[in-house]
């Protein structure tokens, strides 16, 4: 018994996955750890919004869906969301019932508009730009860097919702957008047998809210299907 007395383990760093993150079911933690209840935080969900995050060069959240993951993105300010014409019909019924049932004030802008930026006269201090490049299905590209300036000149945020490209083509926060979503039900699962959405912003307050909006409406993402997304 003394060699296990003697043996000295590695410390590992907590933020560090292996490459198959076990399932973790549980639903309330012990007293006095930093999670109590299993809406808050999960490890099988750390796993995922871990590589997400360090892909897409943020901090990530995982949503039940990407439906999920694009209305906590509307509840990060208290402006509207502007919401591109060509954006995933998902987004745009979204947009239509939270107007419809008077949750949140949308808007639309075409793709004329995010040509040039400069004609986007109508963003306000605390409003959402949300556009999609390339978007579904019709693979329309915007200038991404351009958008975020023309934003942030008039203090609104730009979501970028990322799901065709992927991090592993392209990072919108590192062309100064602020929020980017996925669909992690498409490429980030790969496999047709999920529905994940995630979140991914840079901003530390941004986080902060998103983690907040997450727990508060409880669109909160199962310990399997994370693990599933992770393994895709």
């Amino acid at each position: 018994m003394e060699i296990f007395t003697k043996l000295q383990l590695p410390v590992v760093e907590d933020r560090l996955h292996g490459p198959n993150p076990a399932v973790s079911l549980n639903a309330t933690y012990y007293e006095g750890q930093r999670v109590v209840y299993g809406r808050h935080s999960n490890s099988t969900w750390e796993a995922l919004e871990t590589l997400i995050g360090e892909l897409e060069g943020g901090t990530a959240a995982a949503f039940a869906s990407g439906q999920a993951a694009m209305f906590a993105s509307s509840l990060l300010t208290a402006g509207r969301l502007v919401i591109s014409e060509d954006t995933y019909v998902g987004s745009r019924d979204l947009a239509d019932f939270m107007v419809k049932n008077h949750l949140a004030q949308c808007s639309y802008v075409t793709e004329a508009s995010l040509r040039t930026p400069t004609e986007l006269t109508g963003l306000k201090e605390g409003d959402v730009l949300m556009l999609e490049s390339p978007s579904n299905p019709l693979l329309v590209t915007y200038d991404i860097a351009k958008l975020a300036q023309a934003c942030h000149d008039r203090g609104a945020l730009l979501a970028v919702d990322n799901t065709v490209a992927t991090p592993i083509l392209q990072n919108p926060l590192s062309l100064g957008a602020d929020i980017v979503v996925h669909s992690a039900t498409k490429f980030i699962s790969g496999h047709s047998d999920v529905l994940a959405g995630m979140v991914v912003v840079a901003d530390e307050a941004l986080a902060e809210r998103l983690f907040e909006v997450r727990a508060v409406v409880g669109s909160v993402i199962g310990p399997v299907e994370a693990y599933l997304c992770y393994r895709g």
